[in-house]
């Protein structure tokens, strides 16, 4: 549990144990996080060995609620029982995790007559988590159902052509390519 000086004994690390380590202020360490070019070389030093030493790692939560980036990609989820639905989170995860992000599920549980509903729930989900985006595939959504997250920096991006919304990006198959090469193997 931290303590009044914002310490962490025994637990995950914070800056005011790595400033502490490193004879520096908080707010020097949190400048040098953020890869700022105000702490000079030899502070830098000191900084870098109490990471080590203290193995620190930042908090994606901590960053986020600073104003940061959350490091965070939702994806919503209608139906996890569906192979689809696993090949496409098996595939965002590779890809985000050699960028540096993290995935999460938002899963939409099927509830007849209630779709539109927990889809909303899943938005405000993805609001306060902060998420940079949301890969969305879902057909009740309607143009205006992300302007919130849009306005808050969440970028969301489709993979389904049943959204039709000028303001989402859209990622999608060639599906007349891939109509055209069967038939030219099939012939």
């Amino acid at each position: 549990m931290p303590e009044p000086d914002g310490s962490n004994l025994g637990g995950r690390k914070t800056i005011y144990d790595i400033a502490r380590r490193a004879g520096v202020s908080p707010a020097t360490v949190s400048r040098y996080l953020s890869n700022s070019t105000k702490v000079s070389p030899r502070l830098q030093q000191g900084i870098a060995g109490a990471i080590a030493d203290l193995d620190y790692q930042p908090s994606q939560v901590a960053r986020a609620l600073a104003g940061r980036r959350s490091g965070i990609v939702a994806l919503a989820v209608p139906n996890i029982e569906n192979p689809r639905w696993a090949e496409i989170a098996h595939g965002l995860e590779v890809q985000l995790t050699g960028a540096g992000l993290s995935l999460v599920l938002v899963l939409i549980s099927p509830a007849p007559g209630r779709e539109r509903e927990l889809e909303l729930a899943s938005l405000d989900r993805v609001y306060r988590m902060r998420a940079e985006a949301l890969v969305v595939s879902m057909r009740t959504y309607k143009p205006g159902d992300f302007g919130r997250l849009q306005r808050a920096g969440t970028h969301v991006v489709s993979i389904s052509n049943d959204i039709v919304d000028p303001t989402v990006d859209a990622v999608l198959p060639d599906r007349l390519t891939a109509v055209g090469l069967a038939i030219e193997h099939l012939a």
